[in-house]
């Protein structure tokens, strides 16, 4: 609802972001706006506050996996090499 406040736990060991779906959300002195992704910094509670409107987000928080990463476009693999084979097999439809 509008003004309310969210709060949530989170452990250290986990990264974590919000991406707001609908209206706008305070984190600290920050207002994140629809449509946009925020990565959170380290900590252990997430305090957020809506705007005057109804706000909407979602919220991901994992523990880390310590692999590598490689990303291009909609595709997250380990290698560049996973990546190039993850466009071929959807450029040829064996996706």
């Amino acid at each position: 609802p509008a003004d309310s406040e969210f709060l949530e736990t989170l452990p250290n060991s986990h990264n974590a972001f919000v991406f707001v779906i609908e209206g706008a959300i305070e984190i600290g002195a920050a207002e994140i706006a629809a449509g946009t992704l925020a990565i959170l910094s380290d900590g252990v509670r997430l305090s957020t506050r809506g705007s005057a409107t109804q706000s909407r987000f979602l919220l991901i928080a994992a523990r880390h996996i310590d692999e590598p990463i490689a990303r291009a476009g909609p595709f997250v693999m380990n290698t560049e090499d996973e990546l190039r084979k993850a466009f071929n097999d959807y450029q040829s439809g064996n996706f």
